[in-house]
């Protein structure tokens, strides 16, 4: 039987959110994805991903600014009693309609994702969103548009969503800054 622990608050910030840096990679351009947790593993590793996500040849992440306080991980349960999983939800709002906006929300809705955040509280904690058999995939009802009033804001707000056994998972491999696809002027 796995190793049981107590749990008790450990850290002393606690802010929400996660941070307005979202990494993003298309799941058909991932090589090798870590592995999804062990079903006897311990408390602490119950819900950590092992190993790096490495992307294939010529492909890799692109870095997606969010609004601040628009960007959040949700875990909501889901399933009937003794057959319960959790459905993960990402959501943020990119600001703006610029062509790289309309541009990642034509090519990202009918395809599958896999997304890492960053822990606010944490800089070295990383949550993922999609894997090896569930990739994020969009929710109907994004809303996109130039508002109506001079106050509304423009902008693109993205929802997606994989399935796993915890609320989130927890990412310990490279950390996506590392594999960054370069643009078309090297940089």
């Amino acid at each position: 039987m796995p190793e049981l622990e107590n749990v008790t608050r450990r850290y002393k910030r606690n802010i929400g959110s996660i941070s307005t840096t979202i990494y993003a990679i298309p799941h058909e351009d991932v090589l090798t994805f870590p592995a999804l947790p062990a079903v006897d593993a311990d408390m602490k590793d119950a819900a950590k991903m092992v190993g790096s996500l490495v992307p294939k040849p010529g492909k890799g992440f692109i870095k997606l600014r969010a609004t601040m306080d628009t960007p959040g991980i949700v875990g909501e349960k889901q399933g009937e009693m003794d057959g319960i999983s959790f459905k993960q939800k990402l959501s943020f709002l990119i600001a703006g309609l610029d062509d790289a906006n309309l541009g990642f929300c034509a090519k990202a809705l009918n395809s599958g994702w896999v997304f890492i955040g960053v822990d606010p509280n944490r800089a070295d904690q990383l949550f993922i969103l999609g894997n090896e058999v569930f990739a994020a995939e969009a929710e109907t009802g994004e809303d996109a548009g130039t508002g109506v009033a001079t106050a509304d804001r423009a902008g693109i707000n993205y929802n997606y969503y994989s399935v796993g056994y915890a609320p989130a998972y927890l990412y310990t491999g490279t950390h996506p800054k590392e594999m960054l696809l370069e643009d078309e002027s090297g940089s």
